[in-house]
Order: structure tokens, then C-alpha cells, then sequence
């Protein structure tokens, strides 16, 4: 297949190039630590497009609980399911209740800073590639069609998006 050609070919460059982006690692290595400075968090967020449509207050005030949590969070090695949606439910729970909107793609963002090699970053690009590969995979384009991005519009509905990401085929 074509297209499992150029994804084979072209891994290793794509990895290379998310590596060297220095102030991903600086900034994972300083939520792991405990000591993430306010203004690098709200700077990695804002370049991460995490504040559109937020005002600046409630920008700081998610920041600052969501250090808060960090810094409280004790860190589990082994992140099971459960674990994993008890702590995606609590980052959304934290942006949720600052700005009533719907805040996956962040959360799996801020989840990804404090959990890299266990957390797969959710947003509109990742689903709409999901949608191409699916119609252009033979395999893929066997399985239910995707359809439309699911709603999360309160923290009572993330299992709608937490359970069929995690569970898997």
C-alpha cells in the first residue's frame, strides 16, 4: 500500500522533529518535578492554541489550578484505564468549570504533560486524519465509519470519548 509506505518511510523524521521541540521537554520535565513556572505553562498553552476565546483572568486561573493539581497529583507508573479517566476527568474537570466549553483536545494536551509516553494527544487534526486514513486503508475502511466528532459539553459525558479511545478494537 502506498500510504503505508509513506508512513513507514517517513517515522523516523516525523519523530526526530516532535523530539527536538526543546520547550516540550523542558516544560514536561518541570511538571514532573513539581516546579512548572506559571508564565512558561501559560506560554506552552497559549502556543498550543489551549486560550482561544479564554480572557486573560480565567487564562491564570486555569493555569494556576491546573499547577495546583499537577503538583498534587501523585504519579502512578502503571496507568490503567481507570487511572487514565480519573485523571483526564479532573484536568477537563479544571478547565470545565473556568470556561464552560468543550476541552479535550486540551486536556489530552495538559494529561500529555504530566503522563508523555502514556498519553495520545486528541484533537481536530488527529480526528480529521483519522477520517482520510479510514477511507483510504482497506482494512480500516471496513470497520464503522467514524462519523462525526463527538460533543462534550459537561464533565457528566466523558465517557462518550474516554471509553472507545482507550478501549481499543
Amino acid at each position: 500500500m502506498l500510504l503505508e509506505s509513506y508512513f513507514r518511510e517517513n517515522y523516523c523524521d516525523v519523530c526526530n522533529t516532535q523530539n527536538s521541540f526543546d520547550h516540550d521537554k523542558k516544560l514536561v520535565k518541570s511538571m514532573l518535578n513539581g516546579n512548572v513556572k506559571h508564565r512558561d505553562l501559560k506560554e506552552w498553552m497559549r502556543v498550543y492554541g489551549l486560550f482561544q476565546g479564554i480572557k486573560s483572568e480565567d487564562r491564570d486561573t486555569i493555569v494556576n489550578n491546573f499547577i495546583d493539581y499537577n503538583n498534587n497529583h501523585i504519579r502512578i507508573l502503571d496507568v490503567d484505564l481507570h487511572t487514565y479517566f480519573e485523571v483526564f476527568g479532573d484536568i477537563f474537570d479544571i478547565l470545565y468549570n473556568a470556561k464552560k466549553r468543550m476541552w479535550i483536545s486540551a486536556s489530552t494536551k495538559l494529561m500529555w504533560l504530566m503522563y508523555p509516553d502514556e498519553t495520545i494527544i486528541y484533537d481536530s487534526f488527529v480526528f480529521r486524519s483519522v477520517v482520510i486514513i479510514q477511507s483510504l486503508d482497506s482494512e480500516l475502511s471496513k470497520l464503522p465509519k467514524i462519523g462525526n466528532r463527538p460533543t462534550i459539553n459537561s464533565i457528566k459525558n466523558l465517557h462518550i470519548i474516554i471509553e472507545p479511545l482507550l478501549s481499543g478494537p
